[in-house]
């Protein structure tokens, strides 16, 4: 899943398809993530991070790159509780120094 901030152009996709937008609260934070059945890792750029009480993070091994073959800035990784359609989940979140766009 890749965080979408609402108005703002986060991420790629063809202007023929809407990306698929699911509402999760992490912790206690709803945040609005695009759900991405090519992704392995659940993407959170630093701002929801901050918003959180920026959470202690665990340094990253994961290794990323954009489409373009660009590698993104890994801050780190957190687990928390996720709430998706009422079910609760422990979710590992990969939190970039930018937004998550293009990833």
């Amino acid at each position: 899943m890749l965080c979408h901030h609402e108005g703002q152009d986060n991420f790629a996709y063809s202007s023929r398809v809407k990306p698929f937008i699911q509402l999760v609260v992490i912790d206690t934070l709803p945040v609005d993530m695009e759900i991405d059945t090519g992704y392995s890792v659940t993407l959170l750029p630093k701002r929801p991070w901050l918003e959180l009480g920026s959470l202690d993070l665990n340094s990253s091994t994961l290794r990323l790159r954009t489409y373009t073959e660009g590698k993104p800035n890994i801050l780190g990784e957190f687990v928390s509780p996720g709430t998706i359609n009422g079910e609760i989940k422990s979710m590992l979140f990969t939190v970039l120094m930018g937004t998550a766009r293009h990833y």
